[in-house]
């Protein structure tokens, strides 16, 4: 199996920088499944925030030609069954928000939530994929015991308050303009982000920055005021982030 990023040469992650986004303990266990003839595999290890055990979903890889089957959730809940049978009921792990790919898996199919923003949380990497931009992260939190994933509620949000707009230059590029916001109090806001972070990055490098930086402001003001990021929508020239107010979902007294 080949599962690589151009370039890569980061530094292995340290325990410290573990330690930095709430792993405090290392104990690996590996899940790897087989589709047709390829290996894809799902890697986590144990930790422990507040003295409450969780399972760490680390890495998740899947050789580029075995992309778009669905995989990658099949993987997520493959290694939710084992977590399940060892006790656990609270899954973690990191994706950058401004990748909507892996935000719709996330999110949207697995019913997973974010309310952390992590800035910088890897520091500076220098692969292909993350190179000039800090490697800020949405910290996913999957409930796997709760009603939450395991029913998936209808979560009413069709009147979500946009928080900002998307306009485009005469290069086509997307922009992000922000809307006049005097408080965050209501039931569910929305927030756009490009389409393809990817490709604006190698369009104009210092546009991608200005996303990176402008959304982050978004992000920490609605997770300081107790929102969550619940769903990520996809539209033909922009996708669509969705917040409501934690307290508000069956997560099981989280």
């Amino acid at each position: 199996m080949k599962i690589s990023r151009p370039h890569v040469q980061n530094k292995p992650t340290s325990r410290k920088k573990y330690r930095s986004v709430g792993y405090s303990s290392c104990v690996p266990y590996r899940c790897a499944i087989f589709y047709n003839s390829g290996l894809r595999f799902s890697y986590g290890f144990s930790a422990f925030k507040e003295g409450k055990p969780y399972l760490c979903s680390h890495m998740l890889g899947i050789d580029e030609q075995y992309r778009s089957q669905r995989i990658g959730e099949k993987l997520k809940f493959a290694q939710r069954d084992i977590a399940l049978a060892k006790g656990y009921d609270l899954m973690v792990w990191t994706y950058d928000p401004l990748e909507t790919r892996n935000g719709y898996l996330n999110l949207t199919k697995l019913n997973g939530i974010c309310d952390t923003y992590v800035e910088n949380c890897y520091g500076e990497m220098e692969d292909g994929f993350n190179k000039g931009l800090p490697s800020d992260r949405f910290e996913i939190h999957w409930y796997i015991n709760s009603d939450y994933v395991k029913h998936k509620p209808a979560i009413t949000y069709t009147n979500a308050v946009p928080l900002a707009e998307v306009t485009f230059d005469e290069q086509g590029l997307p922009h992000l303009k922000k809307l006049p916001t005097k408080s965050l109090t209501e039931a569910a806001y929305s927030l756009p982000v490009p389409k393809d972070f990817q490709q604006l990055k190698t369009q104009d490098a210092a546009l991608a920055r200005e996303w990176r930086f402008a959304t982050r402001e978004c992000f920490t003001q609605l997770f300081t005021a107790g929102y969550a990021a619940i769903r990520l929508e996809q539209h033909e020239q922009w996708n669509t982030y969705i917040f409501v107010k934690k307290q508000t979902l069956p997560l099981g007294g989280n």
